[in-house]
Protein backbone atom coordinates (compact mmCIF):
# COMPACT_ATOMS: atom_id res chain seq x y z
CA UNK A 1 0.00 0.00 0.00
CA UNK A 2 1.16 3.70 -0.89
CA UNK A 3 -0.02 7.11 -0.28
CA UNK A 4 0.52 9.75 -2.89
CA UNK A 5 -0.33 13.78 -0.93
CA UNK A 6 -1.84 16.11 -3.15
CA UNK A 7 -1.28 19.68 -2.42
CA UNK A 8 -2.76 22.21 -4.06
CA UNK A 9 -3.71 26.08 -3.12
CA UNK A 10 -7.10 25.07 -2.14
CA UNK A 11 -6.79 21.36 -0.33
CA UNK A 12 -4.14 19.06 0.83
CA UNK A 13 -5.44 15.46 0.83
CA UNK A 14 -3.82 11.90 0.36
CA UNK A 15 -4.72 9.38 -2.69
CA UNK A 16 -4.15 5.98 -1.15
CA UNK A 17 -3.75 2.97 -3.61
CA UNK A 18 -3.81 -0.98 -2.61
CA UNK A 19 -5.49 -3.98 -1.99
CA UNK A 20 -8.59 -4.26 0.07
CA UNK A 21 -9.26 -0.90 0.55
CA UNK A 22 -12.89 -1.73 0.11
CA UNK A 23 -12.72 -4.19 3.01
CA UNK A 24 -11.10 -1.15 5.57
CA UNK A 25 -13.87 1.67 4.69
CA UNK A 26 -15.35 2.37 7.79
CA UNK A 27 -12.05 2.67 9.82
CA UNK A 28 -10.65 5.18 7.06
CA UNK A 29 -14.05 7.35 7.61
CA UNK A 30 -13.70 7.30 11.17
CA UNK A 31 -9.81 8.61 11.31
CA UNK A 32 -10.73 10.88 8.34
CA UNK A 33 -13.58 12.54 10.46
CA UNK A 34 -13.08 13.32 14.31
CA UNK A 35 -16.41 13.49 16.76
CA UNK A 36 -19.54 12.03 15.53
CA UNK A 37 -19.97 9.76 12.74
CA UNK A 38 -21.55 11.67 9.56
CA UNK A 39 -24.31 10.01 7.41
CA UNK A 40 -22.40 8.57 4.55
CA UNK A 41 -23.89 8.23 0.92
CA UNK A 42 -22.42 5.72 -1.83
CA UNK A 43 -23.14 7.29 -5.08
CA UNK A 44 -22.52 4.00 -7.75
CA UNK A 45 -23.93 2.20 -10.50
CA UNK A 46 -26.16 -0.66 -10.33
CA UNK A 47 -23.46 -2.98 -12.28
CA UNK A 48 -20.59 -1.76 -9.75
CA UNK A 49 -22.79 -1.77 -6.49
CA UNK A 50 -23.69 -5.19 -7.68
CA UNK A 51 -20.29 -6.49 -8.09
CA UNK A 52 -18.93 -5.23 -4.74
CA UNK A 53 -21.59 -4.77 -2.16
CA UNK A 54 -20.89 -7.11 -0.27
CA UNK A 55 -16.98 -6.29 0.25
CA UNK A 56 -18.24 -2.19 0.06
CA UNK A 57 -20.35 -2.71 3.02
CA UNK A 58 -18.14 -5.78 5.02
CA UNK A 59 -16.50 -2.47 7.35
CA UNK A 60 -19.33 -0.70 8.67
CA UNK A 61 -21.34 -1.65 11.56
CA UNK A 62 -25.37 -2.19 11.43
CA UNK A 63 -25.86 1.02 12.63
CA UNK A 64 -23.23 2.82 10.37
CA UNK A 65 -24.10 1.63 6.84
CA UNK A 66 -23.53 4.06 4.38
CA UNK A 67 -27.18 4.43 1.82
CA UNK A 68 -26.73 3.63 -2.10
CA UNK A 69 -27.56 6.00 -4.86
CA UNK A 70 -27.87 4.96 -7.86
CA UNK A 71 -26.63 6.44 -11.30
CA UNK A 72 -27.31 4.64 -14.79
CA UNK A 73 -24.02 3.76 -16.43
CA UNK A 74 -23.05 6.11 -19.66
CA UNK A 75 -21.84 9.73 -20.56
CA UNK A 76 -25.92 10.57 -21.38
CA UNK A 77 -26.71 10.21 -17.52
CA UNK A 78 -23.69 12.84 -16.76
CA UNK A 79 -26.08 15.99 -16.80
CA UNK A 80 -27.95 17.90 -14.62
CA UNK A 81 -31.02 16.00 -14.22
CA UNK A 82 -29.15 13.35 -12.72
CA UNK A 83 -27.51 15.61 -10.18
CA UNK A 84 -31.26 17.37 -9.50
CA UNK A 85 -32.79 13.77 -8.87
CA UNK A 86 -29.73 12.47 -6.83
CA UNK A 87 -30.09 15.88 -4.77
CA UNK A 88 -33.82 15.52 -3.93
CA UNK A 89 -32.80 11.52 -2.89
CA UNK A 90 -30.33 13.40 -0.20
CA UNK A 91 -32.83 15.43 0.83
CA UNK A 92 -35.19 13.07 1.72
CA UNK A 93 -33.12 10.48 3.28
CA UNK A 94 -31.47 13.35 5.57
CA UNK A 95 -28.01 14.56 4.55
CA UNK A 96 -27.07 17.27 5.84
CA UNK A 97 -24.24 19.63 6.12
CA UNK A 98 -22.07 17.03 7.74
CA UNK A 99 -22.90 14.50 5.02
CA UNK A 100 -20.00 12.75 3.33
CA UNK A 101 -20.17 11.12 -0.31
CA UNK A 102 -18.57 8.45 -1.68
CA UNK A 103 -17.76 8.91 -5.42
CA UNK A 104 -17.93 4.66 -6.04
CA UNK A 105 -16.69 4.19 -9.83
CA UNK A 106 -15.64 5.60 -13.09
CA UNK A 107 -14.96 8.82 -13.73
CA UNK A 108 -18.81 9.66 -14.85
CA UNK A 109 -19.66 8.93 -11.32
CA UNK A 110 -16.75 10.64 -9.51
CA UNK A 111 -17.22 14.10 -11.75
CA UNK A 112 -21.04 14.08 -11.07
CA UNK A 113 -20.70 12.91 -7.62
CA UNK A 114 -17.78 15.77 -6.74
CA UNK A 115 -19.76 18.25 -8.62
CA UNK A 116 -23.08 17.07 -6.29
CA UNK A 117 -20.95 17.42 -3.16
CA UNK A 118 -19.77 21.08 -4.46
CA UNK A 119 -23.05 22.16 -4.46
CA UNK A 120 -24.53 20.25 -2.50
CA UNK A 121 -26.30 22.74 0.68
CA UNK A 122 -23.27 25.22 -0.90
CA UNK A 123 -20.35 22.03 -0.66
CA UNK A 124 -20.16 19.28 1.45
CA UNK A 125 -17.42 16.53 1.52
CA UNK A 126 -16.78 13.61 -0.41
CA UNK A 127 -14.27 10.75 -0.89
CA UNK A 128 -12.71 9.16 -4.48
CA UNK A 129 -13.29 5.83 -4.73
CA UNK A 130 -12.17 5.45 -8.04
CA UNK A 131 -12.81 1.77 -10.08
CA UNK A 132 -11.24 2.44 -13.46
CA UNK A 133 -7.44 2.65 -14.69
CA UNK A 134 -8.94 6.14 -16.04
CA UNK A 135 -10.46 7.51 -12.90
CA UNK A 136 -7.33 6.36 -10.93
CA UNK A 137 -4.83 8.43 -13.05
CA UNK A 138 -7.10 11.12 -13.93
CA UNK A 139 -10.36 12.09 -12.97
CA UNK A 140 -10.27 11.35 -9.70
CA UNK A 141 -7.37 13.61 -8.96
CA UNK A 142 -7.30 17.55 -9.07
CA UNK A 143 -10.68 18.40 -8.17
CA UNK A 144 -12.35 18.21 -11.64
CA UNK A 145 -15.77 18.17 -11.09
CA UNK A 146 -18.88 18.67 -13.75
CA UNK A 147 -21.46 17.58 -15.66
CA UNK A 148 -22.57 17.66 -19.94
CA UNK A 149 -24.63 19.86 -21.85
CA UNK A 150 -26.31 19.12 -25.11
CA UNK A 151 -23.90 21.80 -26.01
CA UNK A 152 -20.89 19.61 -24.87
CA UNK A 153 -18.71 17.73 -22.40
CA UNK A 154 -18.16 19.15 -18.68
CA UNK A 155 -19.70 22.85 -19.56
CA UNK A 156 -20.93 22.86 -16.08
CA UNK A 157 -18.91 22.20 -12.99
CA UNK A 158 -16.46 23.02 -10.17
CA UNK A 159 -13.38 22.65 -8.65
CA UNK A 160 -14.11 20.78 -5.36
CA UNK A 161 -11.51 18.33 -4.15
CA UNK A 162 -12.04 15.27 -2.19
CA UNK A 163 -11.40 15.00 1.39
CA UNK A 164 -9.51 11.47 0.37
CA UNK A 165 -8.91 9.23 -2.56
CA UNK A 166 -8.93 5.80 -2.01
CA UNK A 167 -7.72 3.58 -4.79
CA UNK A 168 -8.30 0.02 -4.09
CA UNK A 169 -6.82 -1.73 -7.09
CA UNK A 170 -8.64 -5.01 -6.87
CA UNK A 171 -11.97 -3.49 -8.50
CA UNK A 172 -9.74 -3.64 -12.09
CA UNK A 173 -9.84 -6.92 -11.65
CA UNK A 174 -14.37 -6.79 -12.50
CA UNK A 175 -13.15 -4.65 -16.01
CA UNK A 176 -13.28 -5.34 -19.28
CA UNK A 177 -10.26 -5.93 -21.26
CA UNK A 178 -11.08 -3.19 -23.68
CA UNK A 179 -11.52 -0.81 -20.53
CA UNK A 180 -8.40 -1.84 -19.21
CA UNK A 181 -6.30 -1.26 -22.41
CA UNK A 182 -7.97 2.24 -22.65
CA UNK A 183 -6.76 2.85 -19.34
CA UNK A 184 -3.45 1.97 -19.65
CA UNK A 185 -3.03 3.55 -22.92
CA UNK A 186 -4.41 6.85 -21.31
CA UNK A 187 -1.65 6.67 -18.71
CA UNK A 188 0.79 6.14 -21.26
CA UNK A 189 -0.07 8.80 -23.20
CA UNK A 190 0.09 11.46 -19.81
CA UNK A 191 3.53 9.72 -19.44
CA UNK A 192 4.83 11.41 -22.73
CA UNK A 193 3.03 14.47 -22.92
CA UNK A 194 4.27 15.00 -19.11
CA UNK A 195 6.76 17.79 -20.01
Amino acid sequence: MSSIRVTTPQAIYDVTIGTGLLRTLYPRLKKLNSGKPPKTFVITSPAIWALWHKRFLASFPADAQPAALFLPPGERHKRLAQVEALAEQLVTAGADRDSILLAFGGGIIGDLTGFLAAIYMRGIRYIGLPSTILAQVDSSLGGKTGVNLIAGKNLIGAFHHPLAVLTDIDTLGTLPAAELRAGLQESIKAGIILS
